[in-house]
């Protein structure tokens, strides 16, 4: 069901800044061209991510970006005679991994440009990236075979090893990224002929010990989104179950305590925001599939603090250091080298904030579930609301309802560390009795009107993801962090006064909500250490 909608707020600044970002140079064909040179080992991976997120940002803002018709028509031209990007396909005899992972980014974001362009060219690609490059493997999935102790990686991945016909990555298990472009085309076309590959490719995936293997956690969790979208298409049950158990491991294995992720799993060495947007988008679509409340505390979990924390100052995304319960490191700070990965994290980003926007209100046959608050106007076919909000920094939420059903039945998130029994609710002004149903708030409303939400903030100490030795620090959905980096604890929450530029100080320490990086400079994020661990 298409959304229209006009933002405001943070949510728009960042939307704006990743924007702003994707149109400099480095998105253009002229620099593309020189990066992806003879030596370039992902064909098709930064034209595809390019694509991909400039064509999401246009669908969410309706502004058309600057140069999209520029790199479409440069693909197009380079694809031709082969039908795809790069060395000839099995040119020596052998699968290349990274040639189908990055022409997945390009298949998905050629289907996004067909959303809402009809042309014969967009057409044409797509057809030939199925026809010429994917098609073509069918039955080699069942060969596919991992390296033992495949841990030489790096932020950007190379072909290490060829085994039993495939050229294997140090991207460990990449391969599978296809999953998610091969799904998203059969969803659209529903063309029989790759659903023998599709199935191959998720029984394949699912018989693999991933953790052991330590796969690369950005290409498990494509892969899950792409077995969870195939159970949205076959209704098979199984692919579903194993989505389930793949996201509770993941949580385990591969999540970081500010929920972002471990690179590989067990590894915690740098997080990747493609990884975050990857793990936001599994707990939403698993949230709409069970409507299990965890799933979407997950997920805003995920999208205010892992990804909110990703986002730099120039709207670009990039990498920080695990922080791991008794590790080497117990804090929070960028990755250095990895201050920004232009290659691939920050076209990503664009995914993110375009789904966040796209699914804050679920619309069902009851009514529908505000399963995010982001200040602004939409539009569909049943429903105009604005939303007026300073959330998560603040507890106050008015949504003007201009036009809804009759007697909608509207369900409202409330994080976990909020109070349930104390929101207030108000429908044009007067108090209403909250009802609360599965950890929502529930409420029906008769036709146009305007609520009202209080949500009780408070400053609250929880156990950590991996243990309960540790505290974590909260104020609603947003996780706290402290720049003392050394011998601080926090023992109790009395005395702590709010400022204006939304931190928490008592005596000389200060509390502030980890997300907060995008205001930061260059040089001030890479100077700054954060304690979360308390």
């Amino acid at each position: 069901m298409e959304m229209k909608m006009k933002l405001r707020g943070e949510v728009e600044y960042r939307f704006l800044k990743n924007y702003t970002r994707l149109q400099e140079k480095e998105y253009r064909r002229e620099s593309i061209g020189k990066l992806v040179s003879a030596d370039y080992n992902w064909p098709a991976d930064w034209e595809g991510r390019a694509i991909l997120g400039l064509a999401l940002l246009k669908q969410v803002t309706g502004a058309e970006p600057a140069y999209l018709e520029d790199l479409l028509q440069w693909v197009y031209e380079r694809m031709q005679p082969l039908g795809y990007l790069g060395h000839r396909f099995r040119e020596d005899g052998n699968i290349d991994e990274q040639q189908l992972a990055g022409h997945s980014w390009l298949l998905r974001g050629l289907l996004e440009c067909a959303a809402c362009d009809q042309r014969p060219f967009i057409q044409e690609m797509i057809q030939n990236l199925i026809e010429n490059l994917y098609l073509p493997v069918t039955g080699s999935y069942r060969n596919y075979t991992l390296v033992p102790d495949n841990y030489e990686g790096e932020a950007i991945g190379s072909i290490q090893y060829c085994l039993n016909g495939w050229k294997l990555s140090t991207d460990v298990g990449c391969a599978y990224i296809s999953l998610d472009g091969l799904s998203q085309y059969y969803q659209n076309f529903r063309d029989e002929r790759v659903l023998p590959l599709l199935t191959e490719m998720a029984e394949t995936f699912m018989a693999i010990d991933y953790v052991e293997a330590s796969l690369q956690t950005h290409a498990s969790l494509s892969a899950a989104r792409g077995i969870l979208r195939l159970y949205q298409c076959t209704g098979n049950r199984g692919y579903l179950d194993f989505a389930e158990r793949f996201f509770g491991i993941y949580l385990r294995e591969g999540m970081t305590e500010h929920y972002a992720n471990y690179n590989w799993f067990r590894r915690p060495t740098w997080t990747e925001p493609c990884a975050i947007v990857d793990s936001y988008l599994l707990a939403m679509e698993l949230y709409k599939e069970k409507r299990d409340i965890a799933y979407l505390e997950y997920a805003n979990r995920i999208f205010y603090n892992a990804l909110g924390r990703a986002q730099r100052s120039n709207g670009g995304y990039g990498c920080d250091r695990c922080p791991v319960v008794g590790g080497e490191n117990e804090l929070l700070y960028v990755a250095e080298e990895y201050y920004e990965a232009s290659w691939c994290c920050t076209m990503r980003g664009a995914e993110g904030l375009s789904y966040a926007a796209r699914n804050g209100f679920l619309p069902d046959e009851e009514g529908g579930v505000f399963a995010n608050y982001l200040a602004g106007t939409f539009a569909l076919s049943d429903y105009v609301f604005t939303v007026d909000t300073a959330y998560p920094y603040e507890g106050d939420i008015r949504i003007q309802m201009e036009k809804c059903p009759e007697n909608a039945r509207l369900r409202f998130f409330v994080p976990r560390n909020v109070r349930l029994t104390e929101v207030s609710v108000f429908v044009d002004g007067q108090q209403q009795e909250a009802r609360t149903k599965g950890g929502m708030l529930v409420l029906t409303i008769l036709g146009p009107c305007e609520i009202l939400l209080r949500l009780p903030l408070r400053l609250c100490l929880a156990d950590t993801l991996h243990t309960s030795a540790r505290k974590s620090c909260w104020y609603g959905i947003l996780q706290l962090g402290s720049d003392v980096e050394d011998g601080f604890l926090v023992d109790n929450l009395d005395g702590w006064e709010y400022q204006e530029d939304r931190s928490f100080v008592r005596g000389g320490h200060r509390l502030f909500p980890i997300n907060q990086s995008t205001y930061l400079s260059k040089e001030a994020l890479l100077n700054t250490r954060v304690r979360i661990l308390f």
